[in-house]
């Protein structure tokens, strides 16, 4: 299940929007000060996912430009989006997680923030560059970027098939996130796709 933890597309930063019964994530815009009471919601609704059997697919934001024009890096800085990731890391590395460093992050920034997050533990971790781009990594270390074709916004992987969604109401299937095929086209958009 994808759960996007951090800053949001088409969106200004630090708006009403970002929060939840407990408030905002951060109290400032460079992620320095968490606001603990918002992460009591987030980490009782990560849990109970997890413990009903999903696998959380944790998007850490967006590398596009937010409502306000500028990208979320421009706006957080680099060292901010690494305190904002140590902080995920903390509280949801120890479940079956797959950490996705930012829907369209681009350039070497999001890979220099997967690398940070791999050098972090064990953990399955993607970049994405939006439809066009595939970015794969064996260890998080050396990623290798190839243009994809009909791909899926968000995949999941199993029994040796990539199978994920787009817009609108497409199910694709991949044997290697790379080319896809439509294999369903409903009549709404699905975000969650799961095997079992």
């Amino acid at each position: 299940m994808q759960i996007v933890c951090g800053p949001y597309p088409d969106e200004n930063m630090m708006e009403a929007r970002w929060e939840n019964e407990g408030g905002k994530p951060y109290e400032t815009i460079d992620f320095s000060v968490v606001h603990p009471q918002h992460f009591d919601f987030a980490d009782r609704r990560i849990k109970q996912r997890v413990g009903a059997g999903i696998v959380p697919v944790i998007v850490g934001g967006w590398g596009r430009p937010q409502g306000g024009g500028e990208s979320t890096l421009a706006q957080v800085g680099l060292d901010g989006l690494k305190r904002h990731w140590r902080n995920l890391i903390a509280r949801y590395g120890a479940y079956p997680t797959v950490w996705i460093v930012g829907g369209e992050a681009k350039g070497t920034a999001g890979m220099e923030i997967a690398r940070y997050d791999s050098a972090s533990g064990k953990r399955t971790v993607v970049a994405g560059d939006g439809q066009g781009a595939t970015y794969l990594s064996a260890d998080g270390l050396k990623w290798e970027q190839t243009p994809n074709t009909n791909a899926s916004l968000i995949a999941v992987f199993g029994e040796g098939v990539f199978l994920g969604s787009n817009w609108r109401g497409r199910i694709r299937r991949s044997l290697d996130a790379i080319a896809g095929e439509n294999v369903l086209e409903a009549e709404h958009h699905l975000e969650a796709i799961a095997f079992g």
